[in-house]
């Protein structure tokens, strides 16, 4: 058919999964199933189904949103998340990069910030514009996949969060506190 013409160039032992809202979701278990994926990467996605159960099964970026301090949920919904996040991470104590980005909702990772006057994303929160979001996962999704698909060096991470120290925060897996006689 008319994509036969792409097979020869994909490298079928370089290969990542990667989605928004429910692609995330799917992007957190395919690993589980299909050993080919090398990596995923979730845009504010939940953890659900095998995954809750058996942890990431390969280096797992994870982007999440954080409204404006005026719009976010309640503090225990947020500690609720981060939990349930570190939780799937923790299981099998897989690499994994989790970042939230300020001034963000669910849909500033999608083309809809673009098509709509920003007052109505600010509304709910959405204060960071749609090109620094762009911007910002396109660099962080970028890293990632040249670091566990090609084998660059991780430190490029470090120059992404200085340049954005006011706009994301970043917890990397496994942390120290994540280590030891009790964790895998």
């Amino acid at each position: 058919g008319p994509l036969a013409r792409f097979g020869p160039r994909i490298s079928k032992g370089t290969v990542a999964i990667g989605g928004h809202s429910l692609g995330g979701m799917v992007a957190l278990s395919a690993p589980l199933f299909d050993r080919r994926f090398k990596a995923s990467i979730d845009l504010d996605g939940s953890p659900v189904g095998r995954v809750v159960q058996d942890g990431l099964a390969r280096p797992t970026l994870i982007v999440l949103n954080e409204p404006d301090a005026a719009h976010r949920p309640p503090e225990k919904m947020g500690l609720e998340r981060d939990r349930e996040f570190t939780d799937v991470i923790n299981k099998r104590g897989t690499v994994a990069d989790l970042v939230v980005v300020s001034g963000t909702t669910h849909l500033s990772f999608t083309d809809l910030p673009f098509l709509v006057p920003p007052s109505m994303f600010a509304k709910h929160g959405a204060t960071t514009s749609p090109e620094d979001v762009v911007q910002i996962t396109t660099r962080l999704v970028d890293r990632f996949l040249r670091v566990y698909l090609i084998g660059e060096p991780e430190s490029v991470l470090e120059s992404i969060e200085r340049t954005y120290s006011s706009s994301i925060k970043v917890r990397h897996f496994p942390t120290s506190t994540d280590v030891g006689p009790n964790k895998k």
